[in-house]
């Protein structure tokens, strides 16, 4: 028997058994026979077993299965998550399962339908209880119902103190057991935040209770990202009438496009060229080009653009490229007009000379400074108009760090929580996001010890020196060798 690594210990002590059993090995020569062939966790395995516990051949092999994980319940978790691939056939995969299965039956030794049917029943009973009950259950390597139920009764009343929130379980929300990412068993628990629970969820998403950032119905029904979609205008020439349109901004298109329904489109604005596009299929396609006026916050002018029958999103009339936007990702425009209340309110009635500006404002002397000195009136923003002081405060002054914009800020505007905001917002700028920070300082690298070498001569350093006074010969130059380990020279 040649020693390899055994990458499936089932398999290998199934033929080893067959293999023992047509010629009769007892069970001393079995362990010496397995013994020269165990390597890696299966010999650290032997290596640990008692003289007596090394001889007896079950003991052996239950060792090096629990070495390698594979007790009753990595069994039952394989026979569970266990997918057919899209190379296996359907009965390859049933013989599969079918070993799996015989695997967990044979670990956990059952012989009877009896004994099947409280395997079965246990495994629901497990699925069924609170995650901490379930592994107190495991670890403990109960195999029966009525042991399991005893336990789990004790584990409550032991940790009735600790003991979490106890939540209803909605069979109606039970769905398949499926495989992890990592090859291990889901059980197939029911969610212990479904709707039927009274657990007081928050989305974090929408920031309203009732639900959970995955039952977000604001994601749900998003579709095109808004930020990139904006309204614009198109015709065949300036003058004629202008039909308005929905531009999305795609980033990752060299090309632009228009649907050809949007124009009454003719020879007269053909160009005469054409564009090959290849999409996601990579079939290449031929789109013919055509001369239109375009109005949008990217471009205004007159463009040539491909026009193809239909788009890949709905309710969008033009893509446009990077060959008409360049780097430009959304669209520029002017400060935005934002309405507020046009009566005055009652401190503004009551106290007219107090709101002569109609604003709220506040005195405020910065630290470090004489108290006796000249204060800074300050306007209290009202939250409707926070974002355009921090746009215009942040972008349009080099996009400075949280401290600079905020004492920036500070020299005219307050509102509370206003470092706070003005971190957010940085943080999610687009522009500061691609440039990084330029003042961040990059950690020097750990030395490491040269290693030394150990033979004579293995490497040498060759030079020439000159030019020389000539020798009788006429040479003026000098070939230098020299050994890096004994630091011999020659000439």
């Amino acid at each position: 028997m040649e020693k390899e690594k055994m990458s499936d210990p089932d398999t290998f002590f199934s033929l080893f058994e067959r293999v023992a059993n047509s010629r009769g090995w007892p069970d001393s020569e079995r362990v010496v026979m397995l013994q020269s062939v165990f390597t890696g966790k299966a010999q650290a395995a032997y290596s640990a077993l008692g003289e007596r516990e090394s001889r007896v051949y079950k003991a052996v092999k239950e060792a090096v299965l629990k070495a390698y994980e594979l007790v009753p319940e990595a069994y039952r978790q394989r026979f569970r998550s266990w997918s057919k691939s899209e190379r296996q056939s359907h009965v390859e995969f049933a013989r599969d399962l079918t070993k799996h299965f015989n695997r967990w039956c044979s670990a956990l030794d059952v012989k009877s339908y009896e004994e099947l049917c409280d395997v079965i029943v246990l495994e629901q009973f497990i699925d069924c209880v609170p995650p901490e009950v379930a592994t107190h259950i495991i670890e403990r390597g109960i195999s029966t119902v009525s042991e399991a139920a005893t336990v789990a009764d004790e584990y409550i009343l032991a940790h009735k103190g600790k003991s979490r929130k106890s939540y209803p379980i909605d069979f109606s929300t039970v769905r398949p057991a499926n495989q992890s990412r990592f090859g291990r068993f889901e059980s197939a628990r029911p969610s212990r935040f479904s709707k039927s629970t009274n657990f007081d969820s928050l989305c974090n998403y929408c920031h309203e209770r009732g639900h959970w950032k995955f039952d977000c119905p604001g994601l749900r029904n998003r579709g095109v990202h808004p930020t990139f979609v904006s309204d614009g205008f198109v015709s065949l020439s300036d003058t004629n009438c202008k039909v308005p349109v929905k531009i999305l901004r795609d980033t990752g298109a060299t090309d632009s496009f228009i649907r050809a329904s949007v124009l009454p489109f003719s020879k007269d604005s053909d160009t005469g060229d054409c564009v090959i596009v290849r999409g996601v299929s990579l079939v290449p396609l031929s789109a013919p080009l055509h001369k239109v006026f375009l109005t949008s916050g990217f471009v205004e002018g007159n463009v040539h653009i491909a026009v193809r029958p239909a788009l890949p999103l709905d309710g969008v009339d033009v893509i446009l490229g990077n060959d008409l936007a360049g780097d430009r990702v959304w669209p520029s425009g002017g400060p935005v007009k934002v309405s507020t209340q046009k009566e005055p309110d009652d401190c503004e009635r009551t106290f007219p000379e107090v709101f002569t500006a109609c604003v709220l404002v506040r005195k405020w002397i910065p630290q470090g400074t004489d108290l006796l000195g000249t204060p800074i009136f300050q306007i209290v923003v009202p939250t409707k108009f926070r974002e355009e002081v921090l746009s215009c405060s942040h972008n349009q002054t080099g996009h400075l760090g949280v401290n600079k914009t905020y004492h920036h800020i500070l020299r005219y505007f307050f509102w509370p929580r206003l470092k706070r905001d003005i971190a957010s917002f940085i943080k999610t700028c687009h522009t500061c996001q691609l440039t990084g920070k330029p003042n961040q300082s990059i950690k020097p690298a750990p030395l490491h010890p040269i290693p030394a070498i150990e033979n004579p001569f293995e490497h040498l350093i060759i030079d020439c020196v000159g030019p020389l006074p000539k020798s009788k010969s006429g040479s003026q130059y000098l070939l230098t060798v020299m050994c890096l380990v004994t630091r011999y020279p020659a000439a």
